[in-house]
This record gives structure tokens, C-alpha cells and sequence, in this order.
């Protein structure tokens, strides 16, 4: 992983086309994909490939990497829904431009997988190895609470432990949470 200096200015505008998504994003280029636009500032020519990291050759992982358990057959069922959604196309190229860029800008219609699939992708690429972790705030107490559970049951995992959820009075987390959904004020 590249380690980022906060004082480090950004990298060269490489495209020749100025693509803006939203009026504070003068030098953005989108990532074009149905539902959902990630503001980038290097060239969006340059896609990778997402290779899985399964064993057998393109099927799926059969343990989960969180936990040390097999994946149950609900976990298997959320996933075929998880990749009809129009963020989980672009997991290879986001997950470059994470790497390559201090700030991301994301723009997408409700619905696609901004809130539940982008966080997942953070986990999936290594940012929270080493005891880190990845916090996804929200603006009510019930989405932060729902949001977790529906991210656990995608990550088949237990809620509260891996992925928790910090709110005003409440908080389900433990020592092994690497993905909190919060709300703004805490």
C-alpha cells in the first residue's frame, strides 16, 4: 500500500476531457457505469482487471476470510444480488483510484450499492488490515443500524462483531470490528 502525505499535492490531470459531475469537482473525470459516477482525478483509461482470489479458478471462495467459517447458502444468494448492482462493476477500478488518490468523490442514484458495496470494497482491497478500520457515517440512527446488519449478512458475518454500528446511546462493536456504520455526531 502507498502511503499518502497529507501535504502532497495531487496528481497530474492526464485527460484531455473535463468531465464534471457536480459543480464543486472542477477537475474530475467520472467513471462512467449505469446509476453510478466516481470522480477521479488520474485517467480513467487505466482499468484493472479484478482477480478473485479464489483457489479453484473463477469460482467463488467456499471460506469466509473474516470469520474462518464456510459461507452459508444465504451468504451465496446476497451475492448473486450483489453483482447486479451497478457499483459492483466498477470494484477493480475504484479500488485503483482508492490507491492512487487521496480523495474520491462518489456520485451514484440511490440504490446503487454506494453505502453498502463501496465500505466492502475497503475491506476487500486491505484498508483494514492491521487493526484499521473503515467507517461509513449515516444521517439517521436507523439507517446506521439497518445498513449493519444488511452489510453483515452480505459479508456473512456476525453483527457486532466484524461490522458493527456506533449511534447516540448505542453501540454494537467489538474488538474485531474492521467496519462501523455511524452517525454523524459520533
Amino acid at each position: 500500500m502507498r502511503s499518502i502525505s497529507p501535504t502532497a499535492p495531487p496528481p497530474p490531470f492526464t485527460s484531455k476531457t473535463r468531465g464534471r459531475c457536480h459543480q464543486s469537482c472542477p477537475r474530475a473525470v467520472p467513471i462512467t457505469v449505469p446509476g453510478v459516477r466516481a470522480c477521479e482525478m488520474s485517467d480513467p483509461a487505466k482499468k484493472k482487471q479484478r482477480v478473485d482470489d479464489a483457489s479453484d479458478g473463477g469460482s467463488e471462495p467456499s471460506v469466509n476470510p473474516h470469520t474462518g467459517r464456510v459461507y452459508t447458502p444465504k451468504y451465496y444468494e446476497i451475492l448473486a444480488k450483489r453483482k447486479d448492482l451497478p457499483v459492483w462493476q466498477q470494484q477493480a477500478e475504484f479500488t485503483e483510484a482508492l490507491h492512487n488518490n487521496q480523495t474520491l468523490i462518489l456520485v451514484g442514484e440511490t440504490g446503487s450499492g454506494k453505502t453498502t458495496q463501496v465500505p466492502q470494497f475497503v475491506v476487500e482491497a486491505g484498508y483494514t488490515a492491521g487493526g484499521k478500520m473503515c467507517v461509513c457515517t449515516q444521517p439517521r440512527r436507523v439507517a446506521a443500524m439497518s445498513v449493519a446488519k444488511r452489510v453483515a449478512d452480505e459479508m456473512d458475518v456476525k453483527i457486532g462483531d466484524e461490522v458493527g454500528y456506533s449511534i447516540r446511546f448505542e453501540e454494537l462493536t467489538s474488538q474485531k470490528t474492521f467496519l462501523k456504520y455511524s452517525t454523524d455526531g459520533m
